[in-house]
């Protein structure tokens, strides 16, 4: 009785100890932002604004008056042409759910949001992990938090206060949900996630199509009913938002550079004619989707969910590339990709491999910014060259189409007996009792059988080839004299 007395004593100090220690972090984080880092939040500026200007004179977040107050603060002056407006874009629940923070001075509002964001990033890699079933040695739980807070794409993001990253968090909630069975929270996580409807727009239609036809529905109603609550409070508080929100974005390409992947690649010199750059990237967006069609049309249509994971994360890699709007900033999404890369590697002891493509990665693509970045004679302060856009969902999607067997790892990690009852159980798992089958998942289908299952196991090698990058010098971030914007 003493032995389990001081055991449960130990346990209670050492979780006081952690929310004691995440409480210092978190105040002097937010401290440390506030005192140094808000200067360069460009991106959440016309979010507080239009807030501002609609919670205290009723002004619509899409007035032009937005665009002239952030230009005013950011510039100290009008913009230029072909510099960013600084509009508010978004649709209008984003006011909603970015609430009181609009009516404080805005050093504040976005010191506190840069703090939700880093939060964001550390808790969605936990929430990753609880998804997989997996409690990384403590060599990778400190390679994937150095990723998650210092790789290129998230150091800018958090500069930046880039709403992108609530859908990311968003999503990862909903993988979540899904891999456990609670289907209405995953609904809810999804409609939220449309703040920024670009970085999900193929994956929650397959999801819902998905869901529907496995008997998975609660997710599909939850997901409407939230979201027809957003739009239907939307409509209440402002009843011309919708058309407002459309005018804004089909302007934002007229002053905002961007940079689909699948469009720099069809479009590699000015003297190609523009219908046929145009022929080849309509080409060269089918051809991305033909591997995401294949696999979903057997989740869909033939309900056979084997390897979904995989399915859900090429799904994302392919939007990410042929999407009309694209920023790096976005490229978080695949961060699931990387954690499945570790944990692969982990369970091969190939941790020189995991510390080498680790570092490889951070470096690498800091070094690949600071070596390209366009100069500011030639207006590139805070810009990005075309390449930065390229590499990462290339390789990425390259794995994923070309190993798609490693990732029935992760599903066979989620069906051993080790696992029932102290964890998350494997996807789609039917029933709450007894040792999941190690097969591929299906909702529907009759489980595969034991000699089966044994046999995979045996010859499924943990497979996992390393994206790496070269690193060029040693990483440093520029700083500059013009504002950003994603």
């Amino acid at each position: 009785m003493k032995t389990a007395n001081g055991t449960n004593s130990s346990k209670l100090a050492g979780w006081i100890l952690l929310i004691i220690g995440a409480y210092i972090f978190a105040v002097a984080s937010t401290i440390a932002i506030y005192q140094n880092l808000t200067v360069g939040a460009t991106d959440i500026y016309p979010t507080w604004e239009g807030g501002k200007l609609f919670w205290e004179d009723n002004l619509s977040p899409y007035d032009n008056k937005v665009g002239i107050q952030s230009q005013l603060a950011i510039y100290d002056r009008l913009a230029k042409e072909d510099e960013d407006q600084f509009q508010f874009v978004y649709p209008f629940y984003l006011i909603i759910l970015f609430g009181p923070l609009a009516l404080l001075e805005f050093q504040l509002a976005a010191a506190i949001f840069m703090e939700f964001l880093l939060l964001l990033l550390i808790g969605s890699l936990a929430l990753q992990l609880d998804t997989l079933g997996w409690l990384p040695k403590p060599i990778t739980l400190a390679l994937l938090l150095l990723t998650v807070i210092t790789s290129y794409f998230s150091v800018r993001g958090l500069l930046l206060a880039q709403p992108a990253f609530l859908a990311f968090g968003f999503h990862i909630a909903a993988y979540w949900g899904i891999a456990r069975r609670r289907d209405g929270f995953a609904g809810v996580m999804l409609a939220l996630s449309t703040i920024k409807p670009q970085t999900g727009y193929i994956l929650i239609l397959l999801l819902l199509l998905w869901a529907f036809r496995n008997d998975r529905r609660q997710l599909v109603t939850s997901f409407f009913m939230t979201f027809t609550l957003l739009a239907g409070v939307s409509f209440i508080l402002l009843p011309e938002w919708f058309s407002e929100w459309r005018h804004r974005v089909f302007n934002y390409s007229n002053y905002a550079e961007t940079y689909p992947v699948a469009h720099i690649l069809t479009h590699p010199f000015d003297q190609i004619p523009d219908a046929i750059s145009l022929i080849g990237q309509i080409v060269l967006s089918g051809l991305i989707l033909i591997p995401v069609a294949k696999y979903w049309y057997k989740a869909i249509i033939k309900q056979d969910s084997t390897n979904f994971f995989w399915g859900v994360m090429l799904a994302m890699c392919a939007s990410l590339l042929i999407a009309p709007r694209v920023a790096t900033t976005y490229y978080i999404e695949l961060y699931p990709v990387l954690f499945v890369a570790a944990y692969l590697l982990e369970k091969r002891g190939s941790y020189t491999l995991l510390i080498m493509g680790t570092l490889f990665f951070i470096i690498g693509y800091w070094a690949l910014h600071i070596a390209t970045v366009p100069s500011v004679e030639e207006h590139g302060a805070g810009k990005e060259s075309p390449i930065v856009y390229l590499i990462f969902p290339i390789l990425i999607y390259w794995w994923l189409y070309a190993k798609p067997g490693a990732w029935l790892r992760v599903d066979m990690l989620q069906a051993r007996p080790a696992l029932v009852g102290k964890g998350p159980r494997r996807l789609f798992t039917q029933g709450t009792t007894g040792v999941p089958e190690t097969g591929g998942i299906s909702e529907t289908n009759p489980a595969p059988q034991a000699e089966q299952d044994t046999k995979i196991a045996e010859t499924t090698k943990p497979a996992v080839d390393t994206l790496e990058t070269k690193p060029e010098e040693t990483p440093k971030i520029e700083g500059s004299t013009e504002p950003t914007k994603e």
